[in-house]
């Protein structure tokens, strides 16, 4: 009986001890992330520009359906939640955000399409070298903008 409890507490530890570190996961993201959302436009168009609100805009147009960002750097660079803050000099990124009209023959949606374009300069004199990204704050955008567009829509259910 004391061998079944003794094996079973080396299997407890060593699971344990063999999780990996946050710090050492490493997700890398090829191309742009992207989402179907069910809802007009013009809603899903503020929804948009109210999630990228806090970044610094470079350009936005509703017309063409392109928000991009300026080069964001320094303290504002989004650091994802299991990572220490830690951020290399030269690193820097932008975001490019389109929207899609999609019409099918049974409904009508909208894909919003996230691409980030990180980059870091070595030094002064070198041109930047393009990095990949993990995909997560793509996906974080996304999911914000969808949150938005759905309290968008159970306001103007309730105000009916």
């Amino acid at each position: 009986m004391r061998h079944i409890w003794f094996a079973t507490l080396l299997i407890l530890i060593n699971g344990c001890m063999s999780s990996p570190d946050p710090e050492t996961f490493n997700r890398t993201v090829s191309g742009p992330q992207s989402k179907n959302i069910q809802a007009s436009y013009d809603t899903i168009w503020k929804a948009s520009l109210q999630t990228m609100g806090k970044y610094p805009l470079k350009t936005y147009d509703q017309e063409i359906g392109v928000i991009e960002t300026d080069y964001i750097r320094g303290d504002n660079v989004w650091i994802p939640p299991y990572k220490k803050k830690y951020i290399p000099g030269g690193y820097r990124y932008k975001l490019n955000l389109k929207l899609i009209k999609v019409k099918s023959r049974t409904e009508n949606y909208v894909r919003v399409v996230v691409l980030k374009q990180p980059e870091i300069q070595r030094d002064f004199f070198s041109t930047p070298e393009k990095i990949q990204t993990d995909g997560l704050e793509e996906l974080s955008i996304l999911y914000r903008i969808e949150r938005e567009v759905d309290i968008t829509k159970l306001l103007a259910r309730y105000k009916k």
